[in-house]
């Protein structure tokens, strides 16, 4: 990176400090002492990702400004289900060892969509192997396939059964970011405007989640039930409306399930058993837990029907604590978050500032209001306002 940019870009940084001690940010040196690599976050990315950095998303597809350097953006989920951003990085470009060299390309049109297959539908092993062997004989030579096959356990449907993933598909959540990058972004600018633009970017979908907040509390969620059982009640009051209608759905699926006992004591087989096969659950009604063999809880957070038809039959009324996450509740902000020096992080200091004056204001009002009718009490808050003073 250039001197002159480096130089607008650390007093860009300093100045975000000076207006917030927790905006954070990192740099990475090249072997000729250059800045190579930076990674920033706002005080409220940080707050963000102590909420929601249970997952996190990380891509780098989006090209970026004048110097094309590779941006990568730390994404996850809010608990509206909404994009939430918990950091950025402007990173170096690598170069290829054969720059003249041409990228491969995927001749067999329908390759793309029998890999999405591969990372989404089958969840048997050995479906999975059968149908990525077939794909694999579409294309005549080694190819990135053999390479990413290697990785399987990171991306097949199959291997991620019991990944806590929040139901995230892939990159979709930076992919969905990257549209709104391309519409905010041009080219040609340079690196403070590029910043002032990503800003612009993330205040929008700050003010969507404020948004969604708002009308979550004008409003409360639809029980689809006339007489509600309690669990749905409780989970109406806890749950933001998004989370809320999820749940909801499991709950009415679970009335229409069916439950076989199995030898094991309050061992069931749940399911429709005409739409899917049966899902082994396991509960325990003194400590209140349900394990299901589909393993929802474990990728998303949200109680499956199955395990909600054994709560049910275990004849526990209320969702346990255990299985309501706070992640997806509506105090999911409430709380005092620290950085790793022990300090508070305030996202908006000035607000604080204006929330303290207006505190303070009123009880000096007070005061002076009572003070002013006996001279003594006049003498002695002023005398103690300008202790105060010095």
């Amino acid at each position: 990176m250039a001197y002159g940019i480096a130089g607008s870009m650390l007093k860009y940084f300093q100045d975000k400090i000076a207006e917030n001690p927790s905006f954070q940010y990192a740099l990475q040196m090249d072997c000729e002492e250059k800045i190579a690599s930076i990674f920033w976050a706002d005080a409220r990315m940080v707050l963000d990702y102590a909420h929601f950095g249970d997952v996190v998303s990380f891509d780098t597809t989006f090209g970026t400004n004048n110097e094309s350097r590779p941006f990568g953006v730390f994404v996850g989920f809010n608990h509206f289900r909404e994009t939430v951003i918990f950091g950025a990085a402007l990173m170096q470009e690598k170069r290829e060892k054969n720059e003249g060299k041409k990228k491969e390309k995927i001749e067999e049109p329908s390759i793309l969509s029998d890999f999405s297959a591969c990372m989404f539908q089958y969840e048997e092993i050995a479906e999975f192997e059968q149908n990525f062997d077939l794909m694999r004989k579409k294309v005549p030579k080694q190819t990135w396939l053999d390479s990413i096959y290697k990785l399987k356990e990171k991306w097949a449907a199959y291997y991620m059964k019991g990944v806590f993933t929040l139901g995230m598909r892939s990159t979709q959540l930076s992919e969905s970011l990257n549209n709104d990058l391309k519409i905010n972004f041009k080219s040609d600018l340079d690196l403070i405007r590029f910043f002032k633009h990503f800003k612009r970017v993330v205040q929008g979908k700050r003010n969507t989640e404020l948004n969604s907040e708002f009308d979550s509390r004008k409003k409360q969620p639809r029980i689809f039930m006339r007489r509600p059982p309690a669990m749905l009640v409780q989970a109406s009051k806890k749950y933001t409306p998004v989370i809320f209608e999820a749940f909801q759905g499991e709950y009415e699926r679970s009335l229409q399930a069916c439950a076989k006992a199995m030898d094991g004591n309050n061992e069931y087989l749940v399911g429709d058993f005409t739409y899917e096969e049966g899902y082994k659950v396991i509960g325990d009604p003194s400590k209140q837990t349900v394990v299901c063999d589909c393993q929802q809880f474990d990728r998303v957070g949200i109680l499956c029907c199955h395990a909600l038809k054994v709560l049910d039959i275990m004849n526990i009324k209320l969702l346990p604590p255990q299985y309501m996450l706070k992640r997806w509740t509506r105090e999911v902000r409430a709380g005092i978050v620290q950085d790793n020096l022990g300090r508070n992080i305030i996202e908006n200091p000035k607000m604080d500032a204006m929330l303290g004056f207006k505190f303070m204001s009123n009880k000096f009002l007070n005061l002076a209001y009572r003070a002013a009718y006996y001279p003594e009490c006049i003498m002695l808050v002023d005398s103690t306002l300008d202790v105060l003073d010095k």
